[in-house]
């Protein structure tokens, strides 16, 4: 049975704490009271996790945003979540000094109580997938130090001949090294696992209310004249909700493992379907493409939609990386003894720092500007290349205009048993 899950309730009106708790009552809850700032912040040193804090705006002495502010800056209650509650003003500056504060939620009073406890219920999900995923990484720091310490013990034994010594040494580092190796493989598998539960949680909650949030506000600037300044706002609102609709597609490719649909494919043949996709987006960017293939290239067997995102993701973020245009070079060649196929995409951008270089395939991980970028399409195409039996590698120097470099190494048929694939 897990535990209860404590829920604050701050708020300068007793008769509006009884109706939170009446509205909230729910035998997963433990509801804690408080009736101005000060006392909210005491509660918070006494229970110190809270899954989520409702808070009212107007209180004397210390007012909400004060407190939401002072709630912040404590490193232990940084990351709870804060929903403001009000019955003052519905005014946008008025909403924006509360985000400003650190809230995640706005709520007018009155308010309706199906939403309220929709809302908290929410987080409630996320505060108990959070403890989930830190009693993972516990339990998995704790396989490690009981492998460091029989790792430790071995090291220390006694051993009465040199020659057995060396052996026995050169043994405990040839295992040391595959445990290493194995419990980094099992900690990346367990946090991707993780994550792309949370990941699909997360982006099945978001979609609907977004799709509410977009129709409403197509249907507010289909009723707004092209001369009033609300329309341009109207815009902005509907271009972040598009951007959130994105990082919910993201989300859910992330987390998903649908069946593919295996064929056999012409490398060559979807590198082009793909560059045809984005051609004016490149031929906008004044990016230039150079084709290097070789003439006899075998097929392979692969998805072919997922071969068509891995590509279309490299190549949006090689144009991405050229704002000023400059050359996409594609290189694509095989080795028939290993019976493999390599895919090489170089571009002339601003490169990726040495330091950065080995998180950039790290799921959420992004070097570009807030708002431009989610941090999954790189570890969609590596997961992508991984589940092909293939390798995905990134070379950069760091300097501007000497680029970046994506190798892809894939198996080709084995062109006894099946027909290769040739330029017709």
């Amino acid at each position: 049975m897990e535990e209860k899950v404590n829920i604050l309730l701050v708020d300068d009106n007793d008769s509006n704490l009884d109706t939170l708790k009446a509205v909230l009552d729910d035998p997963d809850y433990h509801l804690v009271r408080a009736t101005s700032g000060r006392e909210a912040l005491k509660r918070i040193l006494e229970f110190r996790d809270f899954a989520v804090i409702i808070l009212d705006v107007q209180m004397p002495k210390m007012d909400g945003f004060e407190t939401a502010r002072l709630i912040k800056k404590r490193k232990s209650s940084r990351a709870v979540p804060i929903i403001f509650m009000t019955a003052v003003s519905k005014d946008e500056s008025y909403i924006f000094e509360g985000y400003a504060a650190g809230a995640v939620d706005y709520l007018a009073k009155p308010f309706e109580p199906l939403i309220l406890k929709a809302k908290v219920a929410f987080f409630v999900q996320l505060y108990r997938k959070d403890q989930q995923l830190q009693k993972a990484n516990r339990e998995l720091a704790a396989v490690q130090l009981r492998l460091q310490e029989a790792n430790e013990r071995l090291q220390n034994l006694n051993v009465n001949l040199e020659q057995q010594v060396r052996k026995r040494t050169a043994d405990l580092q040839a295992k040391n090294e595959e445990l290493n190796a194995v419990t980094q493989q099992l900690w990346q598998a367990a946090k991707l696992a993780t994550m792309g539960e949370l990941a699909s949680s997360i982006a099945h909650e978001l979609n609907n209310p977004l799709a509410t949030v977009s129709l409403r506000i197509e249907s507010l600037t289909a009723q707004t004249s092209q001369d009033d300044p609300r329309r341009r706002e109207l815009e902005i609102i509907g271009q972040e909700v598009e951007r959130m609709g994105t990082l919910v597609t993201n989300l859910l490719q992330f987390s998903r493992r649908n069946q593919k649909q295996i064929s056999t494919v012409d490398i060559r043949e979807e590198i082009e379907k793909t560059l045809e996709l984005i051609y004016y987006h490149l031929r906008k960017n004044n990016i230039q493409v150079i084709r290097e293939f070789a003439p006899d290239v075998p097929g392979i067997l692969a998805d072919r939609q997922q071969l068509r995102q891995l590509f279309l993701n490299l190549f949006t973020n090689a144009s991405d990386a050229m704002p000023k245009g400059g050359t996409l070079t594609i290189r694509v060649a095989s080795q028939t003894e290993e019976k493999k196929i390599f895919i090489e995409i170089a571009d002339m951008g601003i490169g990726i720092l040495p330091e950065i270089l080995p998180k950039v395939m790290d799921p959420f991980y992004t070097t570009k500007p807030e708002g431009k970028g989610t941090g999954l399409g790189l570890a969609i195409c590596r997961r992508i290349a991984q589940e092909h039996r293939g390798t995905l590698d990134i070379t950069s120097e760091g300097i501007p205009g000497k680029g970046t470099k994506v190798r892809i190494t894939l198996s080709s048929i084995d062109p006894g048993n099946s027909i290769r694939l040739t330029d017709p």
